[in-house]
């Protein structure tokens, strides 16, 4: 054996904080959510909600909760009043009995799915009603905006306080309200009072549930963004603070939502109005019980107190878990401010808050919430004992979810505190992976990636085994019938997570696959009594074989499983997370297992998150890279042109002097075949189809004496499948698939300039162009930014000191040429009859510096000039810069024609009104 001290104080020489390393380029859903309200919202969202059901940390519920029909009958046939006569409201939830739910759940609460979309609607529908009431306050006289300003308000408030059963009302009156605190008033600071007076009335509703209190929250933020809303700013600190105090949770989760948004958009007022809060009173009380004097100095010489850290344990420890979560969070913000600006010690707060949150993790280890919640009987029918033993596990669980909640925020905001008591806490934690309440594994399951993250070389020599075999056991169980909560999406983005953690070099990490040194504990049975209480005794083991690379195989084996039978978009993404942070992880070691999964990522379609794990598994392991990329153009080809043949899909749309013809070529020397094998090997596009490999044909005098002649047979129209359809989820699709394919296009053109010549020219004329026609001005946008882009070489693909000033500068062949110019014709033609103005903005927008040498010339420019007037103002400046950018090219035929429009402008300017305005 050999004795080795607890790890303590460790890694003290790197920098302020792990968090401000360089992060890595994955996909944001690779990392953990920002906030716990995600992380609640995203895994169990059902327990959003206000309600005795929601107590439930198994996630089944008890005896009526199990129901939400019987809910509803039930709160139905009372009239919508409790069981003592009194109405059923969110104030008092937790004062009734368990069979009863609040009336957030009985009337009106809808699927978070829904919500989703029904936030998006309003957000939606507000950004136009404050664009148009901002044209109004410019162009209506002032007399008449004020009539429609106070019309429009009247009926906003008239929302907020609606008293409909559903929610619908009072979430699009809040939306509208959060748009328009930007929008000019004819009276600012009388908008502000009004605007302050609704919102702060919201917060103390009595059917308020999270997403109208989040929504509130999020509009005073932003109020606190104005100077002039300090005075609103501090009293609704001040009224929270006091809230903190109640034992009502729909107080609690008004008050911590509006501090955390306050803490971010307002820290000096959040600083000064709970910093050093009754210092003297606690000076004087730790004077008094210690018999000393000097209690005022001492805690001058810890910073004094905060108010908020005082209130908060209350909050997270609440029985409802959409308080708890949102109390963290506004911790988190709380500790960043102190962290940031404190001037004297934080030891003292932070030992305090430690402190509460080791206590609440101890309980699991004297074994009475355990037993106590194995005792409950699921058909409710246990006796007395029962039930009490089972609302004290409830209340133990609860403790220990909003503990490993805070261990969870010290971990990630507390700087160097955390790194002495790393061993002690990560122990308290691992020893929930047991535990039997899905709340508490599921916050266990979060918390190991942060662990690893901080101090990654102790985390794999001494619990790496330990919570991998958890993670994995996590990850391959479904959960139980009656249970709505579901570990496994959280446990594979927890997998991925921690292998990036043991991979950071910077933090201590190095390579997950090498071997490992394991230091374990000795059993105290094996050690002598005399020396048992003296020191604890480790043995050091050294591993060939590491606990990743004894596990990749599982681990691969469990991510094309759920990949090829998952239904669930919330469980694939998590598993394509996993992937691309394995693959990031593993490096080269990855790549034999790459060609499988790629297919199995594609059998739910293409989707946003499907193209970054893509790109991250491209970056990450380049073997791979041309695999990925053809499998990727063979979706999008499918997508645009109803084909997944990319080889029949180019030769639809070959012609002579732009590909490779069929015919035998001279057989080349080993040589040559070794010379052109390096030249492509780089490329991505021209990899997928031999015949479009870039050669000397597509140069500007290609050489046809070994071309053998070809009879070129033009495209049929009916060869290319166009979707013209205006389903929602097609549109999405299409514009999905052009944002790919310009993706694509781009790193390739990049990556060969412009003397390969444009290989993707064909098919933006017999395919993209089509969709300049499509009725969704989505898919047109698309359209319009994909062929902009792609249409000619990138200028950082030229020798040094070659430019774009003349035609014969692009080496795009004879044909290439004609197929520019038909495509840039349909663009120009685009931007003068296109019914939505994005769609022109984004045509002309999109001709930039490239486009000149072509757009200069004397038959191009009428379109140009016919846009000059155009009914939106910022695609007629738009234009105007690019005549002027023109204008030094050829200058004849433009200057006159701009100095009209100036004169113009200028005689409109001297003879216009003001619309009284």
């Amino acid at each position: 054996t050999l004795d080795l001290p607890s790890v303590r104080g460790q890694h003290h020489h790197r920098q302020d904080e792990f968090h401000q390393r360089k992060k890595r380029r994955l996909p944001p859903f690779c990392y953990a959510p920002s906030s716990h309200v995600d992380n609640l919202l995203q895994a169990t969202p059902h327990l959003r909600h206000l309600s005795a059901a929601s107590t439930d940390m198994s996630g089944i519920g008890t005896g009526e909760s199990k129901n939400f029909f019987a809910q509803l009958l039930s709160f139905t046939s009372r009239g919508g009043q409790s069981s003592n006569g009194s109405p059923v409201t969110v104030a008092n939830v937790g004062l009734e009995s368990s069979s009863l739910a609040s009336a957030t759940l009985a009337s009106g609460s809808v699927d978070y799915s829904t919500s989703i979309l029904r936030q998006r609607a309003n957000h939606a529908a507000s950004l136009e009603l404050a664009s148009f009431l901002r044209v109004l306050s410019n162009e209506m006289p002032h007399d008449k905006f004020v009539a429609v300003e106070s019309e429009v308000y009247s009926k906003i408030f008239s929302l907020v306080h609606s008293k409909a059963a559903r929610g619908d009302e009072r979430l699009a009156g809040v939306a509208a309200l959060d748009a328009l605190i930007s929008v000019p008033s004819s009276d600012e600071e009388k908008k502000a009072i009004r605007f302050g007076n609704n919102l702060s009335h919201g917060l103390k509703a009595p059917y308020a549930d999270f997403e109208f209190l989040h929504a509130i929250a999020k509009a005073l933020g932003k109020m606190s963004l104005r100077s002039a809303n300090v005075d609103r700013v501090e009293f609704e600190i001040v009224r929270c603070l006091e809230w903190l105090r109640t034992d009502r949770s729909d107080r609690k989760l008004a008050a911590v939502l509006v501090l955390r948004e306050l803490a971010k958009c307002a820290p000096t007022a959040f600083y000064s109005k709970t910093h050093n809060v009754n210092v003297q009173h606690h000076a004087a009380t730790a004077a008094g019980s210690s018999g000393g004097g000097g209690g005022l100095a001492t805690m001058a010489g810890l910073g004094g107190t905060n108010e908020f850290l005082d209130n908060i344990l209350p909050c997270l420890r609440d029985p409802q878990p959409i308080v708890r979560v949102c109390a963290a969070d506004a911790l988190a913000e709380c500790l960043k401010i102190l962290m940031e600006r404190q001037r004297g010690s934080m030891t003292a707060p932070l030992c305090t808050l430690y402190a509460n949150m080791m206590e609440g993790l101890e309980y699991h280890g004297s074994g009475d919430g355990q037993g106590a919640g194995n005792a409950v009987d699921d058909n409710n029918n246990a006796p007395n004992s029962n039930r009490d033993s089972s609302s004290v596990a409830v209340t133990v669980a609860t403790n220990a979810h909003g503990s490993l909640l805070t261990a969870s925020e010290m971990i990630e905001h507390s700087k160097r505190f955390i790194l002495p008591r790393f061993d002690e806490l990560t122990k308290a934690i691992l020893q929930f992976t047991t535990h039997h309440m899905a709340l508490v594994r599921l916050e266990v399951i979060r918390l190991i990636p942060k662990l690893a993250t901080r101090c990654p070389g102790i985390y794999r020599r001494r619990y790496l085994d330990q919570s991998l075999t958890f993670l994995i056991e996590s990850a391959s169980s479904a959960p139980p019938p009656k249970s709505r909560v579901d570990v496994r999406p959280t446990a594979f983005s927890a997998i991925g997570q921690l292998a990036s953690a043991m991979r950071d070099e910077e933090a201590g990490g190095g390579d997950i696959m090498g071997p490992t040194v394991r230091i374990m504990k000795v059993n105290p049975s094996f050690i002598d009594e005399k020396k048992s209480d003296e020191i604890d005794h480790y043995f050091v083991e050294l591993d060939e074989i590491s606990d990743f690379n004894k596990r990749i195989n599982t681990i691969f084996g469990l991510i094309s499983e759920n990949l090829q039978s998952s239904n669930t978009s919330a469980l694939r993404l998590d598993v394509l997370g996993c992937f691309a942070n394995m693959v990031e992880a593993l490096g080269h070691h990855a790549a034999p297992y790459v060609p499988d999964l790629t297919e199995d990522m594609f059998r739910s379609g293409l989707s946003i998150p499907l193209i970054q794990c893509l790109h991250s598994i491209a970056a990450s392991v380049p073997s791979e890279q041309l695999t990925i990329e053809r499998r990727l153009f063979e979706e999008i080809s499918f997508c645009l042109g109803g084909t997944k043949a990319v080889d029949l899909t180019c030769d639809l749309f070959s012609l002579r002097t732009n590909t490779r013809p069929k015919a035998d070529l001279p057989k080349m020397t080993s040589d040559s075949r070794r010379m052109e094998k390096a030249a492509v090997s780089n490329l991505s596009l021209s990899s997928m189809n031999p015949n479009m490999r870039p050669k000397t044909i597509l140069s500007a005098e290609p050489d046809t004496q070994n071309i053998p002649s070809l009879n070129v047979v033009s495209p049929k129209s009916s060869d290319v499948l166009v979707n013209m359809s205006q389903k929602p989820e097609i549109v999405d699709k299409l514009a999905l698939s052009l944002l790919t394919l310009r993706t694509i296009g781009e790193s390739y053109m990049r990556a060969n300039g412009p003397n390969n010549g444009n290989l993707l020219l064909p098919f933006l004329r017999n395919v993209i162009c089509m969709y300049l026609e499509h009725p969704s001005s989505d898919v047109r946008r698309e359209a319009t930014i994909t062929c902009c882009l792609l249409l000619l070489p990138f200028e950082n693909g030229l020798k040094r000191g070659q430019n774009f000033n003349t035609l014969l500068d692009f080496n795009l062949g004879h044909v290439s040429t004609s197929l520019m110019e038909e495509v840039l014709q349909k663009l120009l033609r685009l931007a003068v009859s296109d019914l939505s103005p994005v769609v022109r903005l984004c045509v002309i927008r999109g001709l930039d510096s490239r486009y000149d040498p072509y757009l200069c010339q004397l038959y191009l420019l009428p379109p140009l000039f016919l846009v000059l007037e155009d009914e939106a103002l910022a695609v007629r400046a738009c234009v105007l810069q690019l005549l002027g950018r023109l204008s030094r090219l050829n200058p004849a035929p433009i200057l006159p024609s701009l100095r009209r429009v100036l004169m113009d402008l200028i005689i409109e300017l001297r003879c216009g009104g003001d619309n009284d305005g």
